[in-house]
């Protein structure tokens, strides 16, 4: 018998997402504000709103500088909210939902912060720096605080499965008592060779202009690359696993809330907006990493998990009969 969440049960892990997306995020933006504010009397009238190659390049006045620029990353941050609350029903999707408010929130601070305490006391508004490393700074902590509060998120509690595999759906012949295990190791040739020349092209940047902050945004960049463009999958008699090359992100869908897996054909820019791990409006969860084959598995609660793979069928051949013997 099928059992479905209570509203109860629902609401609680969706306030959590909002607790954990917004708050943070608005208290942040916040001192980007405050702070500068504090400092406003000690600044010149016209200060500088965009920084060129060659240092400041446009120029406003307070708000245009520090009240509009966090006003307009705090309307993005809400928009960001909502949609990953009801497109991602995963709450890997949330997760990352998270980590990205929160990533954006810390660079948008780390700019007005480092601009207003610059502008302390000066005199000529072309001469107020915004050093790279303060970018860098804000990205790395804004990430590892979204991290630490993704982790926060609970898990929600899913449906068991019911429903039989299709009987066109393909299907692995195994004996009586024989089980199987699919393998496969996928990644995004395209991705990881413009991912390694910008890796590259940084660590060279850093040695030639002494600018020794962007080695920590290549190390950054190159755990982005493991991290989103190869993958590791899995189907064995406990479900399907799908796991990164560093471990996370990871997708695990047990056998218990499997319904069926089939075979379908992706297109990465119009199913799913991009490359690496991604959810579409729809909600389901996409790790896509080429177009063209793909291996798509509907779950509980009308949920659906779909990733590139090369023999797809035979994934998808093994799960369903292994779902099939289980029910």
């Amino acid at each position: 018998m099928m059992t479905h969440d209570s509203p109860a049960r629902t609401a609680r892990p969706a306030r959590a997402f909002y607790l954990l997306a917004l708050v943070p995020s608005i208290a942040i933006l916040a001192v980007g504000v405050i702070m500068p504010l504090i400092w406003q009397p000690e600044m010149p009238e016209t200060l500088p709103t965009h920084w060129g190659t060659n240092g400041p390049d446009a120029f406003g006045s307070f708000a245009s500088a520090f009240i509009i620029p966090l006003a307009i990353m705090l309307a993005v941050i809400i928009i960001l909210t909502i949609v990953m609350r009801f497109a991602g029903k995963d709450s890997s999707a949330q997760r990352i939902g998270i980590v990205t408010t929160t990533t954006l929130a810390s660079l948008g601070t780390a700019i007005t912060l480092t601009t207003g305490f610059n502008a302390r006391g000066a005199v000529d508004p072309t001469k107020i720096d915004l050093p790279d490393a303060a970018i860098a700074t804000g990205v790395v902590i804004g990430l590892l605080l979204g991290v630490v509060l993704a982790a926060l998120l609970p898990t929600p509690k899913y449906s068991l499965a019911t429903a039989h595999p299709d009987v066109l759906a393909p299907r692995t012949q195994l004996g009586e008592h024989e089980t199987g295990v699919w393998l496969a190791r996928q990644f995004s040739k395209s991705n990881l060779i413009a991912g390694v020349t910008a890796v590259v092209g940084l660590i060279v940047l850093a040695v030639v202009s002494k600018a020794y902050f962007a080695l920590a945004i290549a190390a950054l960049l190159s755990l982005g690359l493991l991290a989103m463009f190869l993958w590791d999958i899995r189907v064995d008699s406990s479900g399907l696993t799908v796991r990164s090359s560093i471990g996370l992100p990871k997708k695990y869908v047990p056998l218990a809330e499997i319904e069926s897996a089939q075979v379908i054909s992706v297109s990465p820019l119009t199913d799913f907006g991009g490359w690496g791990w991604r959810t579409d409006l729809n909600g389901t969860l996409g790790v896509v990493l080429r177009k063209g084959e793909a291996l798509e598995v509907s779950m509980s609660d009308n949920r659906k998990f779909v990733v590139t793979v090369d023999d797809a069928a035979g994934a998808a051949g093994l799960l369903n009969t292994l779902v099939e013997r289980s029910r």
